[in-house]
């Protein structure tokens, strides 16, 4: 049996400090009691680790691990991708979607290299949008503008041509608002034949500032006077944290592959509720119009001024249609103002819901 040091002192001194010896038994029981929890915390640490280091050599050997490209500001256009990346956007707890993206010296997801120069007898198209037109989740030679390129060289209209080139610029999350500091971008850069917009739904209400998702893109609020003022886009600097982090593929494969974002919003909205498009208050609604007419125009004066021609596209609303279900409310809300607004100010347009539907119902529905 284990006896404090004081209690093999003389019996005279130890019945002389009672208080002192049943300190010092406190004192022993604090030290062991603290010796091994830090023991136990010492063990547990080790395991995550050893945890963490398992899973970071698992994926990196057998899952394939979403890639994301950096991002930087250029004070133009706003916030894009960095140029010279090359890698594979992956989706699903297996990667069950896969694209490999190719972002080139310009930083567009592109199989170009775009040129400034344009020679004789080329007819090349701008298209503009959001992640649609940046296209991480395919590969980028079956992005739709590459695809576009490909049916238009070899359609019986453009034999005149001896060369069509389609430059995609696009970047996720942008609205109509930062489509339009885009398209003068490409306007001093790239002078093209042809403007193509790729709307969606979620465009036209982030244009204003209240609701835009990324305050470094251009976007407008209503002006004191009436009308609206446009906001430059906020300059954007890189995270050197995150940027760090992105480089361990178990951070990659939790945020990217499993959508970790996408995750928590639905927790924190509750189960079963889905975000409503075009969802915010009457009064910011009766804004759209207006908001809508006043961006279209100003596309109309970039193409015009570069004897150009504009296409404005209405993306179909696919949740919807890929669900069974109609056009939500707010894309159909939407799809009429931009309809009715591009034919008001004379600009070619075209809604894809119907194409999208045919095509679902007949190829992919039963799959």
């Amino acid at each position: 049996m284990y006896l404090p040091p004081i209690l093999l002192q003389s019996g005279t001194e130890a019945t002389k400090n009672p208080l002192e010896i049943l300190l010092s038994m406190r004192r022993m029981k604090q030290g062991f009691s603290l010796s091994k929890i830090g023991g136990r915390l010492l063990v547990s640490l080790i395991s995550v680790f050893l945890t963490v280091l398992l899973l970071e050599v698992g994926l990196r050997l057998f899952v394939p691990v979403s890639d994301m490209p950096v991002v930087l500001f250029d004070p133009e256009v706003g916030v894009h991708l960095a140029p010279e990346q090359s890698g594979v956007k992956a989706i699903g707890a297996a990667g069950q979607i896969k694209g490999w993206y190719h972002i080139n010296a310009e930083g567009w997801n592109s199989l170009h290299e775009y040129s400034e120069q344009k020679d004789p007898g080329t007819l090349r198209i701008a298209v503009i949008g959001d992640s649609y037109v940046e296209a991480l989740q395919v590969d980028v030679d079956k992005a739709f503008p590459a695809l576009l390129e490909h049916l238009l060289q070899s359609d019986p209209a453009c034999t005149n041509y001896n060369r069509v080139e389609v430059y995609s610029f696009g970047y996720s999350g942008a609205p109509l608002s930062q489509y339009l500091s885009m398209m003068r971008y490409v306007s001093s850069h790239y002078n093209p034949d042809v403007f193509v917009i790729n709307m969606i739904i979620n465009d036209f209400d982030e244009s204003l500032e209240a609701y835009t998702v990324h305050r470094h893109f251009l976007r407008f609020r209503p002006g004191n006077q009436g009308g609206f003022e446009e906001i430059r886009p906020e300059p954007y600097t890189p995270s050197p944290l995150r940027r760090f982090l992105l480089n361990s593929a178990l951070v990659r494969y939790i945020y990217y592959n499993l959508d970790a974002p996408s995750i928590l919003a639905s927790i924190s909205s509750g189960p079963g509720k889905q975000p409503v498009i075009g969802d915010i208050p009457p009064a910011d609604q009766a804004l759209i119009p207006d908001l809508t007419a006043l961006i279209f125009g100003k596309y109309r004066r970039i193409s015009e001024a570069n004897d150009a021609g504009l296409l404005l596209v209405m993306d179909a609303d696919r949740q919807a249609i890929y669900s069974g279900q109609p056009p939500r409310l707010g894309h159909a809300r939407y799809a009429e103002i931009a309809s009715q607004t591009a034919a008001r100010l004379g600009i070619a347009s075209v809604d894809l819901t119907s194409a999208f539907t045919d095509d679902y119902r007949q190829q992919w529905r039963d799959v």
